[in-house]
């Protein structure tokens, strides 16, 4: 099965030098923070600071700047480190408040801002969503109870309960994401709580002790009643929405008969490009966002046919 390369993939840059080794002395970090060229983002329910009407810039604070707005840097968190910067990230509660910072900009979802950032600035909004998300859910020890305590820069929770000391990491899971084709045709999906007339790829969790492939087969099969046989990995995207690991693959199916199951989805349907096109153009289909890596997908597989390219579409579209 032959396919042809697809552009960058966005959320997948990797210009932070996590540092894992050194973050696990304590000095080092404090020392770092002191650092004039350490930087501090601004955090709010998982969503990173923008300067003033610029959803596409980060705004970052010296450790100056961090003291005179009155926030506290003590529970910081290490992000890691770029060729010219460490960044640290500082969420804000109501114990920590932005009223010293709120004339300077404002905190935006990374879904609006996502694709305007820097490679860098996605990367780093993209860390903040996800290690804060596990950070408020992961208060107390699962074991005993007790309440977890920052650890290895905040990167690691471990419990305050000296007889347990229990490490927590950052929980990811796992989802397979799929463009299931059948000729010249591709199966899409629709949820019933989406927005009328958008369709996206297939996708769902990794079972325990289940293969991401055959994860493929058993969703697509649960989901639509559709056979799939050959699977091709093609790229993975983190997706902090609020914790998932988005791993994107092409499949062949072995028919086209579809029995959708209503507690899954809603409705699939078969695609040709001429169809998404048309459909597209008129307003009857709305598509998954451009940062997502089901859009990077469906762009994939369009773009190999006659109908042109889908951001070019997009832009007639558009005008």
């Amino acid at each position: 099965m032959d396919f042809e390369p697809i552009s960058e993939l966005p959320l997948t840059a990797s210009n932070l030098d996590r540092a894992t080794a050194k973050r696990r002395d304590p000095i080092w970090l404090e020392g770092l923070k002191d650092d004039p060229t350490t930087r501090f983002i601004a955090t709010k329910d998982g969503n990173a600071f923008y300067r003033n009407g610029e959803q596409n810039a980060l705004l970052f604070f010296t450790l100056d700047e961090v003291k005179s707005a009155g926030i506290s840097s003590a529970e910081s968190i290490f992000l890691g480190m770029s060729d010219t910067s460490p960044f640290f990230s500082l969420n804000l509660t109501d114990d920590n408040t932005e009223d010293g910072i709120a004339n300077f900009g404002e905190f935006i979802d990374l879904r609006k801002s996502a694709p305007l950032l820097s490679p860098l600035e996605g990367e780093i909004a993209t860390l903040v969503k996800a290690i804060h998300h596990w950070r408020e859910n992961h208060i107390f020890c699962g074991r005993c109870g007790a309440p977890n305590l920052p650890h290895e820069g905040g990167n690691i929770l471990k419990c305050s309960d000296e007889e347990c000391g229990r490490l927590h990491f950052p929980r990811t899971d796992a989802a397979v994401i799929v463009v299931v084709e059948w000729g010249d045709k591709c199966l899409l999906g629709r949820q019933r709580q989406w927005p009328n007339r958008m369709f996206s790829c297939l996708a769902g969790f990794v079972d325990p002790g289940e293969t991401i492939e055959n994860t493929v087969r058993r969703e697509v099969l649960e989901e639509t009643g559709v056979k799939v046989g050959e699977v091709r990995y093609m790229a993975s995207q983190p997706w902090p929405f609020p914790a998932s690991l988005m791993l994107g693959f092409r499949a062949k199916a072995l028919s086209d008969e579809i029995n959708i199951d209503p507690e899954e989805i809603d409705e699939a349907r078969w695609f040709s490009r001429g169809e998404i096109k048309e459909a597209f153009l008129r307003g009857d289909l709305t598509l998954p966002g451009r940062i997502s890596i089901s859009r990077w997908l469906l762009e994939g597989w369009f773009n190999e046919g006659e109908e042109g390219e889908l951001s070019a579409i997009e832009a007639t579209k558009k005008r």
